[in-house]
């Protein structure tokens, strides 16, 4: 049986889907959130309240589905089907689309972003890069790494409380995260190119190609020396501040995906946040993480407070206790029959 055909779609996992249908199910939130960020509105602006979430209550339903189908055909229509003109293009973050031009005191705080310096040579580049490497402990350091299990807690903005984390990590770019709720364990496992996920009682998924595409970088131990193997390339930006540290920001460029933004500490060089992009086929859904609490674990430091935000959601992960080269057998990893 193709992979593909263990991707459960939107319409085979969702009720009272009408627009979307085929795209595949773990794509849903990330659409939602999405369309939430661009209209500035909570979940409640479309869906009806409480148990009776998926009925058509609401007539900014019924808009909302009629403004996708608007944008799919614009973009087949004029764009091969890429998710160029989204919910975003117009509204801006606000409830009613924008259609005059802004005016250029607007026009400064509605700008998409700095303008990126072009480096001729990679120097530059890799010279963050390096130091990145060393402040963390070194190449050497890194690759005598194979594994990392770690433990800790989990809590996010939608489920109030925190719950015990595991982590699974393997040199050979594999990864499981295990989190202990109440009601059943949630798992989300990667290697080899494809990841997988199940919750509770329910069967195991395959994750789409874009869960996937995100996912592969949280697998790669030794991520940090294989930056410049990954990417097709880099742009540095104007120095920005994080608090009240200045970093020195990255863009690395990938061929036909979304750029990934790195934000390095210019004094001690480590890694304070990473911008990524999880495609939808409305539009690419930033993803912001941010790495704190630093603490050195064998030769090698590192960070103990992760925090992953997206447009209208946020879950943190503080780890307790990390160890290095614990035997874990490749077992771990597969996704469950």
């Amino acid at each position: 049986m193709p992979a593909d055909q263990a991707i459960p779609t939107a319409g085979q996992r969702f009720k009272n889907i009408q627009v979307l249908k085929e795209m595949p199910a773990d794509r849903v939130f990330p659409s939602m959130s999405f369309m939430g960020a661009s209209l500035n509105v909570e979940c409640s602006f479309c869906h009806a309240d409480g148990p009776d979430f998926d009925k058509d209550d609401k007539k900014t339903k019924q808009s909302a589905r009629k403004m996708m189908e608007m944008e799919l055909a614009i973009n087949k229509a004029y764009f091969g089907g890429e998710a160029v003109v989204t919910c975003n293009t117009c509204h801006r973050g606000s409830v009613t689309p924008r259609g005059l031009p802004l005016l250029s005191v607007e026009r400064q705080h509605e700008d998409d972003g700095k303008p990126l310096e072009t480096v001729a040579s990679s120097d530059a580049a890799t010279q963050i890069i390096q130091k990145y490497i060393e402040a963390i402990g070194g190449a050497a350091a890194l690759s005598r790494i194979s594994s990392y299990v770690e433990k800790g807690s989990y809590s996010n903005t939608i489920f109030p409380g925190s719950f015990a984390f595991e982590g699974f990590s393997k040199a050979s770019g594999q990864r499981l995260e295990v989190i202990h709720y109440p009601r059943g364990d949630s798992l989300t496992g990667y290697g080899h190119g494809a990841g997988w996920t199940k919750n509770g009682s329910d069967v195991a998924y395959d994750m789409s190609a874009a869960a996937s595409d995100y996912f592969s970088s949280l697998g790669d131990i030794e991520e940090p020396t294989h930056l410049q193997r990954r990417l097709a390339g880099f742009r540095v930006g104007p120095l920005e501040m994080i608090g009240d540290r200045p970093v020195n920001v990255l863009v690395g460029l990938r061929t036909g995906h979304p750029p990934i933004t790195f934000f390095f500490d210019q004094q001690s060089g480590l890694l304070l946040r990473v911008l990524r992009y999880m495609q939808t086929p409305i539009g690419p859904n930033p993803v912001l993480a941010d790495y704190a609490d630093y603490r050195a674990v064998g030769g090698l430091k590192v960070p103990f407070r992760r925090t992953f935000i997206q447009a209208r959601s946020q879950y943190t992960i503080q780890l307790q206790q990390v160890q290095e080269n614990v035997p874990v057998d490749d077992s771990r990893f597969m996704k469950p029959m």
